[in-house]
């Protein structure tokens, strides 16, 4: 990590990118997908909300 911060040198081959972005697309998938299905049904609250009734009671 210093020759890439401080001298600019870093070298990698084309196979090496290719690992490092497919880790971080995995990575990034499985925490998305830990994230929904921790906090999504938190909103379930939210659909139940009726428009119609709601929209009635209002003065246009």
């Amino acid at each position: 990590m210093l020759n890439n911060f401080v001298f600019k040198t870093i070298q990698l081959q084309d196979w090496q990118i290719a690992f490092v972005s497919s880790i971080n697309g995995g990575i990034s998938t499985k925490l998305s997908t830990i994230i929904d299905f921790l906090f999504g049904g938190s909103i379930s609250g939210v659909n139940n909300v009726k428009l119609k009734t709601k929209r009635k009671n209002e003065d246009i």
